[in-house]
């Protein structure tokens, strides 16, 4: 309910007695008057405690009058909107809702609170940090109020690291080099994955065979998982033969014996030459 203010306000009206000489009297609560000709019975008719006023000037006849007058407060004052900043985290889909109830920090109003509404209440993954809300307050009475608020949204969900196991073959050099997309089985997050790792990434022939390496897999906000995966490295790739001419004498029984070395000209592999042989040694 509002509050209605009522003030008595005495009113004196200096009217010079020229055109009339009889007395005028209200007998009605709102309006005394009295003329110069019975100035005790205008006061008598004023309420109790109002100053009257007797002016002569000039031998010229004055009248007192006395007025109450009621103000009304027709103006409803707004209600008072009072917010409360919050943290809220996304959920596993990127997403977060929030209510008025959870911004409102006992809002009031004498005529009773009729509504809350938010301009924004939906926040996502690009809306990480803090965010400005406005919170309207209506009364019962439709006089409407506002504040402001801050909404800090936060990841805070891990992402889910999936791994899967490769084979990989060794490079001419005998070497090999791998990323974390590639042992990568479907990693997901909520807002988005911004890296991958795998340690270790580099391989060379001593490391022919099974391998366990871990990746880690990193959110756009900071937020990490790993897993692990198992890397078989392999040596795919043939030596490479050079063969020479060579000539030889034969011996007093008419023969001759060269092992594959001598006709090698310089054959090589990645990982190393493990033998050499040669069709014909005799």
């Amino acid at each position: 309910m509002k509050i209605m203010a009522t003030h008595l306000v005495i009113i004196f009206l200096i009217i010079t007695q020229t055109v009339f000489s009889e007395n005028i009297i209200s007998t009605g609560n709102d309006l005394y008057s009295g003329t110069n000709k019975s100035p005790n019975l205008a006061e008598a008719l004023l309420p109790e405690g109002c100053p009257t006023l007797s002016v002569t000037e000039n031998n010229i006849n004055v009248s007192t009058y006395a007025a109450k007058i009621t103000v009304e407060d027709n103006v409803a004052p707004a209600p008072s909107a009072l917010c409360q900043n919050i943290t809220v985290e996304l959920d596993a889909t990127g997403t977060v809702t929030i209510s008025p109830e959870e911004i409102d920090y006992g809002s009031n109003d004498p005529s009773g609170i009729a509504s809350l509404e938010l301009d924004k209440t939906t926040f996502d993954c690009t809306n990480i940090g803090d965010n400005n809300v406005i919170l309207t307050v209506t009364a019962t009475d439709n006089t409407v109020s506002t504040c402001t608020a801050t909404v800090t949204v936060q990841d805070n969900i891990n992402p889910t690291a999936v791994c899967q196991n490769i084979t990989v073959s060794l490079d001419g050099t005998g070497n090999a080099t791998i990323s974390g997309a590639a042992v990568d089985g479907g990693s997901t997050d909520n807002c988005g994955i911004a890296s991958r790792t795998v340690v270790p990434n580099s391989f060379t022939s001593a490391d022919l065979g099974a391998n366990s390496v871990t990746l880690t897999v990193t959110d756009d906000n900071g937020n990490t998982d790993n897993c692990t995966a198992t890397v078989t490295i392999v040596d795919s790739a043939p030596p490479t033969a050079v063969c020479q001419n060579i000539t030889i004498q034969l011996d007093g029984s008419g023969n001759a014996t060269i092992g594959a070395a001598d006709i090698d000209g310089g054959s090589t592999d990645n990982t190393g030459i493990a033998s050499l042989t040669a069709s014909q040694t005799a």
